[in-house]
């Protein structure tokens, strides 16, 4: 939730790599694991590629570029370009379940 308006810094910044890692910055607050930070960052950028006129595969483009260069990023990757396979279907609403749930979390056993 915090990760949405700061997609909109891209704006005025006009540097993407700056607001992704603020996004993820932010995210790191309450988020341990790499995939609830990077999906920050991910969704900042493709608010801000959106917000500047790009459309939505462009935008989810620029945020897999940005994202897959960070270690531990496969799974926000993957989820990413899962979700564009699925949009281009008929029927895509109908496979929305596939993507999985917002709440997810992973629990680690010290």
């Amino acid at each position: 939730m915090r990760a949405a308006p700061i997609g909109f810094t891209y704006l005025i910044t006009r540097d993407l790599k700056s607001t992704f890692d603020i996004a993820v910055d932010s995210a790191r607050v309450t988020h341990g694991h790499p995939s609830g930070y990077l999906s920050a960052g991910a969704l900042a950028a493709i608010i801000a590629m959106s917000a500047d006129g790009q459309n939505l595969p462009e935008a989810v483009s620029a945020a897999i570029r940005l994202t897959s260069s960070i270690d531990g990023s496969r799974e926000v990757c993957e989820a990413l370009e899962r979700a564009v396979l699925i949009s281009r279907e008929p029927k895509w609403r109908d496979r929305l379940p596939e993507l999985g749930g917002a709440w997810v979390v992973r629990r680690r056993w010290l």
